[in-house]
């Protein structure tokens, strides 16, 4: 009995941790259908990368869509890339689109959070937010980049008995990934010279050290 105790609570464990992750798919307490991707995912220095969030309202009731970059507030865009200035936009499936000031990655000095509120979708609606960064010239030979935006859990906010806000302050993090494809070879001009002249000379050369070892072997049997 105590073995099959043992083995139904490693199976559970075992569940937990492959689906405790939830990047990019289907969100805990609701079905939400909420990605990051990139439009690259082998790179190379001085390569602008196009991050795309796009969010569907798969629930019965209008969705407030507010996006933040980082996951908990210590990990944002991959330190080997540099946000491009205006370079945010977004769009719905309305066909509605827009710019987003560059502030949304900015710390605000009174809320003390970075963010952006993408108003309310309606259910089966979708709404996309799009901006650009270039991978640094200084990025090691195959830099795993990984960026990470985070969109708010809005449907846990509620107002209690006595009409106050109360905010869990949860949210969900997807990330998109891509990897710095590293130098075959440092310099071109690193290589040796292999003009035919070279090869010509190279050939005479090894045929004549060959001569010279079969008189050797014919010398020492003579």
């Amino acid at each position: 009995m105590n073995k099959i105790k043992a083995l139904i609570a490693t199976t559970f464990l075992a569940f937990g941790l492959i689906v405790a992750p939830t990047f990019n798919g289907a969100i805990g307490d609701v079905d939400l259908d909420a990605k990051l991707t990139v439009n690259k995912t082998e790179v190379e220095r001085g390569d602008t990368l196009t991050y795309t969030f796009r969010v569907e309202n798969t629930l019965t009731e209008p969705l407030l869509v507010y996006l933040a970059p980082g996951m908990n507030g210590d990990h944002a865009f991959s330190p080997y890339v540099d946000y491009i200035d205006g370079s945010t936009t977004w769009t719905d499936s309305l066909g509605a689109t827009g710019d987003i000031a560059d502030t949304w990655i900015e710390i605000d000095p009174i809320t003390n959070q970075t963010g952006v509120n993408l108003n309310y979708i309606d259910p089966g609606e979708w709404v996309t937010l799009s901006f650009k960064a270039k991978v640094r010239e200084d990025a090691p030979d195959n830099a795993f980049i990984e960026s990470v935006v985070q969109i708010k859990k809005t449907w846990l906010v509620f107002e209690d008995e006595e009409g106050n806000v109360v905010d869990p302050n949860e949210w969900i993090q997807c990330a998109a990934r891509s990897t710095l494809t590293g130098d075959v070879l440092a310099a071109a001009d690193e290589l040796p010279d292999t003009g035919p002249e070279n090869v010509i000379a190279t050939s005479l050369l090894i045929g004549y050290v060959g001569v010279l070892l079969r008189k050797l072997k014919l010398t020492k049997y003579l």
